[in-house]
């Protein structure tokens, strides 16, 4: 897949969702033309859940019943009131000249998705250092080929789908499946992989993201006053972009459906009972709920404060006797969204009680915001970006965080709806107070999450607009504090998003796919079909990324991993077999980085070269590395002490270049240099003189060569990491 197709399907996935959802939409005929077209996203996404729900219980995601997931999508096309509405819609907001919008939208994703647009061979990157995206992937291979009933057979050799039963049966531990079985159902409509589709499909929903977004801000504040803050409102989503780096698709879709409920509940509650507007944003309700049960159960709780706050403010402020048919409607819809699917909903309350047990003992999780002082966590909250909170430092943090509750202030004071608008922040608020009181580490990154699209409202556009507006009332002392602050928030905004993508570009480095692995798999598929192949993560930077998509890419061979490092098989490291199992046969092949295929095994034939990777038909096996950094790959830097232990596949040398660092240039000394192999005469040796030293030690073929280089300082002892590592090879003995 190139980079022309992956655009095709960024904007081809919207269009499909907007189909897919008019028949809701459709019915909203009180509301504008962008608005439907902007709810129909969210509809789609919600529609497409149930469906996918409601057929994986019963078959794959493949072939028709994959198109079936998007059947509605038909109804636009076939039922000519709704063609025409549809018609009129896209042609009313094709007049409204949004050209600032859409280039805006166009400059987000070209830096979101730049990673994969500037480098031709790249498919996939994980944007943060957690590898979650694998479970959402292998997850979607499984639900392709087997419904979300079928439990799949673990294999400690055939691994990959050893993670899938934490989504399969009547009570998996995660109680969901919406996120995989909405990529497996993509990916058989497009005919591409999940991994080949993952990041385009989750970029996508970046539009579903704003229409909630301004659908929020039309129902809870009211227009934007400037066209350039419509704009910011597309390209400054710094929230939206920790998503997407973060790869945590369960959440992201429980964010927009739980949007989704909560502005369809203050919507429904106006509503005319008993018309087309009313049914349409009662079935928005009932499928947005079980939306949210489908992808991320844990969210229910805190979606449906917001909702229930403002189904008690309709009974309070409308009396009783006007509130109770539109009240009675709305809870009717939340009930029929539990009964929709019970499978669903029996899945989602174990998969809501297995984390909520996790969240109590509070022992698997990272606190990002740690490395913060109290000045800047307000704009590490208002942005989920705390690499730019954190570069503030206090001297800036503080003005920041006051320009952010000022700016609060007068996005409260301008709104159109102050209660629904600090609803929507109820259950960020609550989760807040339990993370102050029972020092919740997960608690400040999840209580922007769940409430992740109201934050996309709030911060760039309904703050920063409400500093506009506020900027043309009071004294000449109030508007040039109140534009100091619009300035400052500005431009905090555009670096937390800037440094949002720099995240991304630094992991895109490091965790990169690249097309060349899907020739690996085609391999396993035939010339390696059922034979063994001995995996070594450690050869690799990266240990945990590329040993864990070792098992994708290998599927049809049986793997064995290396006993070197600590991070063989990633998330699957617990159930799989090492070399040191007592019936692995012999290995067809091996699998080492590019990087370390050029130094280490530099002598060997090879089956396959990608980008990152190198097969091997043999290797030169390195049991112990000690004194040289990093112990992943090939090593960069190395002490005064160093030791190896290595078995080469036959005669070869060592060729081993060491230089001082720059820090350490005037370092003098001599090196000695040792070899010994059982059953074989020692080699020793010694260099001195001026750098760099030219290492050349001769090893014994299939015996264990135990290699030691101790320097000895004419001056001080060199540190742990005083010399670079300039040249590094195996090369065949003469």
């Amino acid at each position: 897949m190139n980079q022309l197709e992956g655009l095709l399907i960024l904007l081809a996935l919207p269009a499909g969702l907007i189909l897919t959802g008019y028949w809701v939409a459709g019915l909203l005929t009180a509301e504008t033309p962008l608005e439907r077209l902007a709810l129909a996203l969210p509809a789609g996404l919600v529609t497409a859940l149930a469906a996918v729900a409601a057929i994986n219980f019963f078959h794959p995601l493949a072939g028709l019943w994959a198109y079936a997931c998007l059947s509605t999508a038909l109804l636009p096309v076939l039922v000519p009131a709704l063609r025409r509405a549809l018609v009129r819609d896209i042609t009313a907001a094709w007049r409204a000249r949004q050209g600032p919008v859409l280039a805006a939208s166009g400059l987000f994703f070209a830096c979101l998705l730049w990673p994969v647009l500037h480098h031709p061979t790249a498919l996939f990157y994980d944007g943060t250092s957690n590898h979650d995206s694998f479970f959402w992937i292998s997850g979607a291979e499984h639900l392709k080929r087997n419904t979300y009933m079928d439990r799949p057979v673990l294999s400690p050799t055939q691994p990959l789908t050893n993670a899938t039963p934490a989504i399969i049966g009547w009570k998996p531990d995660w109680g969901r499946m919406g996120a995989e079985g909405l990529l497996a159902m993509l990916s058989s409509v497009v005919g591409v992989s999940p991994l080949k589709l993952f990041l385009y499909a989750t970029a996508s929903l970046q539009f579903a993201w704003v229409a909630l977004a301004w659908l929020g801000l039309r129902t809870f504040y009211g227009p934007l006053s400037a066209r350039p803050i419509a704009a910011a409102l597309v390209c400054l989503q710094p929230v939206f972009t920790f998503f997407f780096g973060n790869s945590n698709l369960p959440n992201l879709l429980g964010a927009l459906a739980g949007a989704t409920l909560v502005i369809a509940t203050a919507r429904a509650l106006t509503a005319p009972a008993g018309r087309a507007p009313a049914t349409g944003w009662l079935l928005l309700i009932l499928l947005s709920l079980h939306g949210l049960l489908c992808a991320y159960p844990e969210m229910v709780p805190f979606v449906l404060l917001p909702a229930g706050l403002l189904w008690l403010r309709h009974w309070v402020v409308t009396g009783p006797r006007a509130a109770w048919r539109p009240a009675a409607l709305v809870a009717s819809a939340i009930i029929l969204g539990f009964l929709l699917n019970a499978a669903s909903t029996l899945r989602a309350v174990h998969g809501f009680m297995a984390s909520l047990a996790i969240a109590r003992a509070d022992t698997n999780w990272a606190n990002l915001f740690n490395p913060l002082v109290v000045a800047e966590y307000l704009p590490a909250l208002a942005t989920l970006s705390v690499g730019a909170a954190r570069d503030l430092g206090p001297w800036l943090g503080w003005p920041l965080s006051l320009a952010i509750v000022v700016g609060l202030g007068c996005m409260f004071r301008f709104a159109r709806d102050r209660f629904g608008l600090a609803a929507v922040f109820a259950s960020t608020l609550l989760l807040i107070g339990y993370t102050l009181i029972h020092d919740f580490s997960y608690g400040w990154q999840k209580s922007v999450q769940f409430a992740g699209v109201f934050f996309g409202m709030a911060f760039p556009a309904a703050v920063l607009d409400g500093l506009n507006r506020a900027r043309a009332t009071g004294p000449v002392i109030w508007r040039r504090l109140t534009t100091a602050g619009l300035a400052g928030l500005a431009a905090f905004l555009v670096f937390a998003t800037a440094m949002e993508f720099r995240e991304g570009y630094k992991w895109s480095d490091r965790k990169v796919i690249s097309a060349d692995w899907f020739k690996l798999r085609e391999l396993a598929g035939e010339t390696l079909r059922g034979k063994t192949v001995l995996v070594e993560p450690a050869t690799f930077r990266m240990a945990f990324f590329h040993g864990m998509w070792a098992a994708y890419f290998l599927r049809d061979s049986h793997l064995y991993y290396a006993a070197r490092g600590e991070e063989n098989g990633g998330y699957l490291r617990n159930g799989v077999h090492t070399e040191l199992h007592p019936d692995m046969p012999a290995p067809a092949a091996y699998l080492v980085s590019r990087l370390w295929a050029d130094t280490f095994d530099a002598n060997t034939p090879r089956l396959l070269t990608g980008r990152e990777f190198t097969l091997l038909q043999k290797r030169n096996r390195v049991l112990a590395m000690d004194g040289v950094q990093p112990l992943n790959g090939p090593p960069d830097n190395a002490s005064g002490s160093i030791t190896l232990e290595i078995e080469p596949h036959s005669a070869a040398h060592l060729l081993l270049t060491l230089t001082p660092r720059p820090r350490d240039s005037t370092l003098t000394g001599r090196w000695a240099v040792a070899r010994r192999a059982a059953g074989h005469p020692d080699f020793t040796t010694e260099l001195a003189g001026p750098p760099p030293w030219a290492v050349r030690l001769p090893l014994i073929p299939s015996v264990v060569n135990q290699l030691s280089l101790h320097f000895t300082s004419a001056g001080e002892p060199p540190g742990p990491a005083t010399f670079q590592v300039r040249g590094l090879r195996i090369e065949d003995a003469p």
